[in-house]
């Protein structure tokens, strides 16, 4: 007869192990996309993420995402939870928009990445002209970034 004691449980969180290497990933993975211009910061990739859990609603992959955009944005010096009030406004009020008017998967995606970087710098010179800060530059990299999320959403 087989006792009780000698079953093991596994205890660790398999979701959270993966969210949390995926963390230490993208934070590496950021902090060289600040030296190498020609690695994207994948935040076309974070909205994708950002609006995929938050309509599953699920709470700990959602969680980890917030963290990666807290890291994008003190890696790249703009005000705090800019990123995350953008992204919600995309998300309850341009994004069910935008599914009504376009019916197309692929069409749908490419806008999302395109106002993930687009609209965010224009959310952040709308901030910068409230709160009289500089205004953020805009550089040619972000239409190679914006082409090479869409080719890795496409793969998603």
């Amino acid at each position: 007869m087989q006792t009780l004691s000698g079953m093991q449980r596994n205890r660790t969180y398999p979701a959270f192990v993966v969210g949390l290497l995926l963390f230490v990933g993208y934070v590496a993975y950021g902090s060289l996309s600040s030296i190498y211009l020609f690695l994207p910061p994948f935040f076309g990739i974070l909205y994708f993420y950002f609006r995929t859990f938050l309509a599953q609603k699920a709470l700990l992959p959602f969680l980890f995402v917030l963290l990666l955009l807290m890291a994008y944005e003190t890696e790249k010096g703009v005000p705090l939870f800019s990123s995350l009030i953008y992204f919600g406004l995309l998300f309850y009020f341009v994004r069910p928009k935008i599914t009504q008017l376009v019916s197309c998967k692929w069409c749908v995606r490419f806008l999302d990445v395109v106002l993930a970087y687009g609209g965010y710098w224009l959310f952040l010179v709308a901030i910068s002209n409230i709160f009289w800060m500089p205004i953020p530059t805009l550089d040619c990299w972000i239409l190679y970034y914006i082409i090479i999320e869409f080719l890795l959403l496409g793969a998603l």
